[in-house]
């Protein structure tokens, strides 16, 4: 700005599907646009201005990722301009108001002579004393608009901020509800929900169908599953499988899949259940509940 000019806020809401347009009077800056808060992440807004007929992008702002994009655009006097928006959330534009200090010194003059022309008989003015109140009036008014100025940026500052902290603690609660539910049960066995069912639980003494797949937990290597066979059928609780599954199973409902790992106590034990599971070997499985009766 040179030191000709004086600045002024300027400011304006674009709000999505309006056109603001306008002849400017007195020149301006464009200076920052900020997305408005109720954008939600990831959210695209372009502004773009129309000047002469031809449209220009000022810039893209992505909420959560660029809420602010800074600038220094400036509207001559006489120029025939457009705002608007493409999205679907408010933006706000904000900036300087631009002044000619010549245009104020040629009123001050023209107050001057219309003074001279007055009687003044008798009236003895200070030159120094008014000159001094003037610049004393000046320098409060440029504090004030720099204290405007500063007070502005902290608040678009602190709105940013707060979007960031409103983001991060939902993307923190998201995450929290996505973890799988690990719980460790009976004899050692372990259990972790990876999809919740609906209906009711089974429990002891109900037929239960399946689907699953085995594996070695030393080597991930599947020793067994039903893909390409029918659906595996117990009745839970009576002994029917190793103490790992009517352990495991229970508490499950229709569309449930959890991950069981049992420890070699709770499946095979010592012997095994040769060719395909050796010795002491703890076993992982993979289960879908598909039917109870």
């Amino acid at each position: 700005m040179s030191v000709s000019e004086m600045s002024t806020f300027w400011g304006l809401v674009i709000s999505p599907g309006k056109v603001y347009e306008k002849t400017v009077e007195d020149g301006f800056i464009v200076g920052q646009a900020c997305i408005d808060m109720s954008a939600p992440e990831g959210a695209r807004v372009a502004v773009i201005v129309n000047v002469r007929e031809i449209e220009h992008t000022l810039c893209i702002l992505t909420a959560g990722k660029l809420d602010v994009q800074r600038m220094n655009v400036c509207f001559g006097e006489g120029e025939d301009i457009a705002f608007r928006i493409e999205g679907e959330y408010d933006v706000h534009l904000t900036g300087e108001n631009l002044y000619d200090e010549r245009l104020l010194e040629e009123d001050e003059d023209d107050i001057r002579e219309s003074d001279e022309d007055t009687d003044l008989d008798g009236f003895i003015v200070d030159d120094d004393e008014s000159e001094n109140e003037e610049e004393d009036e000046a320098e409060s008014d440029a504090a004030q608009q720099i204290s405007k100025k500063k007070k502005l940026q902290e608040d678009l500052q602190n709105q940013h901020q707060k979007k960031l902290q409103q983001i991060r603690e939902s993307k923190q609660q998201e995450e929290k509800k996505q973890e799988p539910k690990r719980r460790t049960l009976k004899g050692g066995v372990v259990i972790t929900e990876k999809k919740t069912g609906s209906g009711r639980a089974c429990g002891k003494g109900d037929r239960v169908s399946l689907k699953y797949i085995g594996r070695l937990k030393e080597n991930n290597k599947v020793f067994d599953q039903t893909r390409g066979k029918s659906l595996f059928t117990f009745r839970l609780g009576a002994k029917e499988v190793i103490d790992g599954w009517d352990i495991g199973i229970a508490g499950m409902c229709v569309g449930s899949k959890r991950n069981i790992v049992i420890p070699a106590r709770m499946g095979y034990g010592r012997a095994g259940a040769q060719p395909d599971i050796p010795p002491n070997a703890d076993l992982v499985f993979d289960v879908e509940l598909v039917k109870i009766k």
